[in-house]
């Protein structure tokens, strides 16, 4: 497996910086990792094909440009998971997958009306997700301003498949358009302050667990 080299060393750079910081130089920075070190964007091309990617998911998703934003390993080149900091995965090995694409939506009007497809869902006594864990997982994450879209059945209205065909039009334009080979998911957030609050944890316990030695060499 090829070995990825971060520009800059991650462990140091949390141990030095702020969340905050980190937040707003990194989570909303121009800057993708993904894009210059795996599909070998020039630097200097970069922030231009960054727009396009954003322009083509705001003119299929009716979303407006500034409210889209890569997040996680593809924007910096590591997981910032509370439980993991590690260096982004290219392909399977054993059981743990490659790592994915994140990218982030900003969308009140949206956020409310999955989130009443999913009420009205379970008041008629339907179910979402497969497992009472993933069921948990779901709804915990409605009360922290984001919404896991792909739980909603096909079946459960025109919009939401007319959605899913909207997010599978735009995976075939990323792996023609944009050459990206790692699986896209979507993450509807309720506002730019949800989505802040949710890295800002994670990024919390990252470095908490930096500055107490449980990380090492990015591991």
């Amino acid at each position: 497996m090829e070995v990825i080299i971060l520009s800059f060393n991650a462990l140091e750079y949390f141990k030095e910086k702020d969340v905050e910081t980190i937040y707003s130089e990194k989570i909303l920075g121009n800057d993708i990792w993904y894009f210059e070190n795996i599909l070998s964007v020039p630097k200097e091309a970069c922030s231009k094909y960054y727009d396009d990617i954003k322009r083509r998911i705001s003119q299929e998703l009716d979303i407006h440009f500034n409210n889209i934003c890569i997040v996680g390993s593809a924007k910096m080149g590591f997981s910032y998971k509370e439980n993991s900091f590690s260096e982004f995965r290219c392909e399977d090995v054993g059981d743990v997958e490659a790592s994915d694409i994140d990218i982030a939506i900003i969308c009140d009007k949206k956020f409310h009306l999955f989130w009443n497809m999913m009420l009205e869902i379970t008041r008629n006594g339907g179910k979402l997700g497969k497992s009472f864990k993933e069921y948990n997982y779901i709804t915990s994450a409605v009360f922290r301003k984001f919404m896991i879209t792909d739980v909603i059945p096909e079946s459960h209205n025109e919009y939401i498949r007319e959605w899913n065909s909207k997010i599978d039009s735009l995976t075939k334009d990323f792996q023609t358009q944009f050459k990206i080979i790692h699986v896209v998911n979507f993450r509807l957030y309720e506002s730019w302050d949800g989505l802040k609050n949710y890295q800002i944890k994670s990024l919390n316990k990252v470095k908490t667990k930096i500055l107490n030695g449980e990380f090492n060499n990015g591991n």
